[in-house]
């Protein structure tokens, strides 16, 4: 298993990736060089990414293909994720999710109201078009 920087050339199999588990894609490729991926012999089987706007964050895509769950590639990539998101000076992460609650507040992400999100991230096209209005909104302050 290796992860890099997702590249134009593994757009292909990141979308792949996102259709299978049922995730948005559509926009994948305009925040291209904010997202990670997760390799198998040449094969794209775990994804994240991160749009950023100012000092906040929206955590985007976590996904790893069925059968490479449980081996700890998901825990690697939100570690990543989170180095990635120290480093552009992101303060807070924000998320919208349908199936991965529990999974995030384990991680200290706590729900909110979906409205109160900063501009920036309640106007990008996860929030406005790509995501439901049954997910569910939470925020984690880094």
């Amino acid at each position: 298993m290796t992860y890099e920087n997702a590249t134009k050339e593994r757009l292909k199999g990141m979308v792949g990736l996102l259709e299978k588990v049922g995730l948005p894609w559509t926009d994948v490729h305009e925040h291209l060089f904010n997202f990670i991926i997760g390799l198998d012999r040449n094969r794209v089987v775990a994804v994240v990414g991160l749009e950023v706007y100012g000092t906040e964050g929206l955590l985007r895509s976590l996904a790893v293909d069925p059968g490479y769950r449980d081996r700890g590639i998901g825990q690697v990539l939100y570690e990543k994720v989170l180095r990635l998101a120290h480093e552009r000076g992101v303060k807070r992460i924000h998320l919208l999710t349908d199936t991965a609650q529990g999974y995030f507040s384990k991680r200290g992400f706590e729900m909110g109201d979906r409205t109160a999100a900063p501009p920036g991230i309640r106007d990008t096209r996860e929030f406005t078009q790509l995501c439901p209005a049954s997910a569910v909104y939470m925020v984690k302050g880094l």
